[in-house]
């Protein structure tokens, strides 16, 4: 087999089996609540991972195992946020995020969850906004290398890249001192994020 298509997020099944490579065991949070009544976690064998992203194995796993699988799966370039989850306890972007030999992939815990780990963006989950807060996000440019780690991590789109500089966008939408993911992952600790209720 050539190895481009080691690489590739959809290898069909039949060759998986056929190939001498390391694969991965993971867990998928499951939910859907037409059916039901908790959450519970799907364990998944022999996986493709090496050289792929997170989100190329939730690929892999819809189109030849199990396609009732729910997620988002939008740009995969890490610039639109859509498929912000958590891997191994630790919030991410899957198309972003390499794939390792074990992983628990679960929904964003700061949304609510319509289906798996397909989560509604536009409602944070209970516990996370204060109606009426404010919310100001400052980036240091002494210190911000532009590095783009909070554009990529922010489920929200507060950031974005102007002129090739990190700026702060939409305000409005940070889910402030409830989160903190952009402020946290910044190893220059260039972001500061305040709220005020």
């Amino acid at each position: 087999m050539p190895p481009e298509m080691l690489n590739s997020p959809i290898l069909p099944r039949r060759r998986v089996r056929d190939l001498e490579v390391d694969l991965a065991t993971i867990r998928i949070h499951r939910y859907d609540p037409t059916v039901d009544a908790e959450p519970w976690y799907q364990v998944i064998e022999g996986v493709p991972y090496q050289g792929l992203s997170v989100l190329d194995v939730l690929r892999h796993v819809f189109y030849h195992m199990d396609p009732s699988l729910s997620f988002w799966q939008m740009c995969g370039k890490g610039s639109c946020g859509a498929c912000a989850m958590v891997v191994n306890g630790r919030p991410v972007l899957a198309c972003s995020q390499p794939a390792g030999r074990e992983m628990v992939i679960e929904p964003h815990f700061k949304f609510h969850v319509v289906k798996d780990l397909l989560v509604d963006f536009s409602r944070a989950a209970t516990g996370f906004c204060s109606p009426g807060g404010v919310v100001q996000v400052l980036i240091d440019p002494a210190r911000c290398i532009h590095c783009q780690d909070c554009v990529r991590l922010c489920p929200v789109g507060v950031y974005g890249v102007v002129k090739k500089r990190v700026a702060v966008l939409d305000q409005g939408s940070c889910l402030g001192t409830t989160c903190m993911h952009c402020a946290q992952s910044c190893w220059k600790s260039a972001i500061t994020i305040i709220s005020s209720a």
